[in-house]
């Protein structure tokens, strides 16, 4: 348990690197636009998503099957909408 929970936080921190790299880079010039936040919050989600997603699989979580079969369920039920 200690393992998938150290492979979890693994997995967050390779995740959330980007974001927080490019937001230590653009320091405050991101503010002030609509436009310029949005795609800085857009693109970090989807980095995050990505990347997450293959560190997961790169570090053989245990719980990714579930996660997948999960996430394919909730998008299966918003097709049939």
């Amino acid at each position: 348990m200690l393992g998938t929970a150290l492979r979890s936080v693994a997995a967050s921190v390779v995740a959330l690197l980007p974001s927080v790299i490019a937001l230590v880079v653009l320091r405050d010039r991101w503010h002030g636009s609509l436009v310029r936040e949005a795609v800085l919050v857009l693109g970090s989600v989807l980095v995050a998503i990505g990347l997450g997603w293959w560190t997961m699989r790169a570090l053989k979580l245990a719980e990714l099957p579930a996660l997948e079969t999960l996430v394919g369920s909730v998008l299966g039920r918003r097709r049939q909408r």
